[in-house]
């Protein structure tokens, strides 16, 4: 399927790709990158760097607690911590785009502490830049 992003296989710690998407979760108020999700970017850089075609979407969201400013700074910390990450493993950063989504379109509704952990997140998607 022309245009389709590259799979990436599952590893030991689970598949963390939701509808083509890379999930990176955070927790509250932190920017700390989990041992389990390094693996998953390892995969991913790898990916990226086999598939050059292949520019990688960061999209940062947060729970509905603290405001809007102070949630914008974290969400684009929380992306740009990724973005480096990657950037570390051979990944020209010029292919990588970082967009904050704050709180708009959560994945489940904050009026719980599962539900704001949810919305904790970066959402990695691969995109192509070829037709």
């Amino acid at each position: 399927m022309l245009g389709a992003p590259p799979a990436l296989g599952t590893s030991e710690q689970g598949n963390l790709f939701r509808d083509s998407k890379l999930i990176i979760p955070f927790g509250n108020d932190t920017n700390e990158l989990l041992p389990e999700i390094l693996v998953r970017l390892d995969e991913l850089a790898g990916t990226m760097l086999q598939k050059t075609d292949f520019d990688a979407t960061l999209r940062g969201y947060t729970d509905s607690l603290g405001s809007s400013e102070y949630n914008r700074s974290l969400l684009t910390f929380r992306a740009d911590v990724v973005k480096s990450y990657l950037t570390g493993k051979g990944i020209d950063p010029n292919r990588m785009r970082v967009i904050g989504m704050g709180n708009a379109a959560p994945r489940t509704a904050n009026n719980t502490p599962q539900g704001r952990a949810a919305n904790r997140r970066v959402e990695i998607e691969l995109v192509s830049h070829k037709p």
